[in-house]
């Protein structure tokens, strides 16, 4: 994987999470066995602008052939992925989500093992 492929697969990870959880919060909650009132319907739109902002800013630092630029985001997405991990796992073992909870427990890892190649087993790439 080179590091482009692995920010434009952030990007689109980030933009699908921006739109769902936008557009139909209560519907997506469903999808895992999570009932939302709310506030849970606030911080999931909240959340996907976040995710909105990293989708873009993923696709625009693919398309630019600063190595160093590249190299400071995956960095950051490194971090914000691994945290990311680390909650999805608490709130599936912990049985707040069902079985199709490990999906996005699973999107997570692939992420951080992306940022994990890329940062540190091909750092040279571009």
């Amino acid at each position: 994987m080179t590091t482009r492929r692995l920010l434009r697969l952030q990007a689109v990870v980030s933009l699908g999470f921006a739109v769902v959880d936008g557009l139909i919060p209560e519907l997506s909650g469903a999808w895992f066995g999570l009932a939302l009132d709310r506030v849970g319907t606030f911080l999931a739109r909240s959340f996907a602008a976040g995710f909105l902002g990293f989708g873009i800013l993923c696709f625009s630092a693919s398309r630019r052939g600063d190595p160093q630029l590249q190299h400071d985001v995956v960095s950051s997405l490194l971090i914000a992925d691994s945290a990311a991990l680390l909650v999805a796992l608490a709130a599936q073992v912990s049985g707040l989500m069902n079985a199709l909870g490990w999906l996005i427990v699973t999107v997570w890892l692939v992420l951080v093992a992306g940022c994990v190649y890329v940062r540190f087993v091909r750092p040279q790439d571009g």
